[in-house]
């Protein structure tokens, strides 16, 4: 096969995949200035969840792990890169470990919170945890704020908005 008749079949290819998304993007969109294609109902049936499967509420709070300093302040926990550009495995196992820590509180351990998640953290009552993480870099003072992130047309203005804290103790 020559170089035209490869580059014909990956155009095709291309051609092919394009209209297959375009078709299934077309009929999960609830609303649209044109009518749906007529297998509209076949993709719902394939896709029921639409983008959703994809994507999740950028709104949705994600916990957020704090520690405190020589100094006895609250801050957010820091991130360790290591390997070229941050691309090792237990850099991006924090979330795991936040996660784990996070399922071990139940309602009594968290504090609802309408300040600075800082000084809320100071106040909050301590509830012991056990780190069973593979890779363990949060030990001992550690904090858990539940907080929706801020709208972006809001990044100037001095918001805080409310938040779920939880101070505990874990043990590694």
């Amino acid at each position: 096969m020559d170089d035209i008749g490869l580059g014909r079949r990956i155009a095709a290819i291309a051609l092919v995949a394009g209209l297959l998304v375009g078709y299934i993007v077309r009929a999960v969109v609830p609303v649209a200035a044109m009518p749906a294609p007529p297998g509209r109902s076949v993709a719902r049936v394939l896709i029921p969840e639409g983008w959703a499967f994809f994507t999740r509420d950028p709104r949705l709070p994600s916990p957020v792990a704090y520690t405190t300093d020589r100094d006895g302040r609250w801050r957010v926990a820091p991130g360790r890169s290591r390997g070229p550009a941050g691309l090792d495995k237990r850099d991006r196992a924090r979330s795991a470990e936040i996660s784990l820590l996070t399922r071990q509180l139940d309602g009594p351990a968290w504090t609802r919170c309408d300040r600075e998640a800082a000084a809320c953290l100071a106040t909050a009552r301590e509830t012991e945890a056990a780190n069973t993480a593979t890779v363990r870099t949060l030990c001992g003072n550690v904090g858990i704020v539940l907080q929706e992130v801020l709208p972006w047309a809001w990044k100037d203005l001095p918001t805080v908005l409310p938040s779920r804290v939880a101070r505990l103790t874990v043990a590694c």
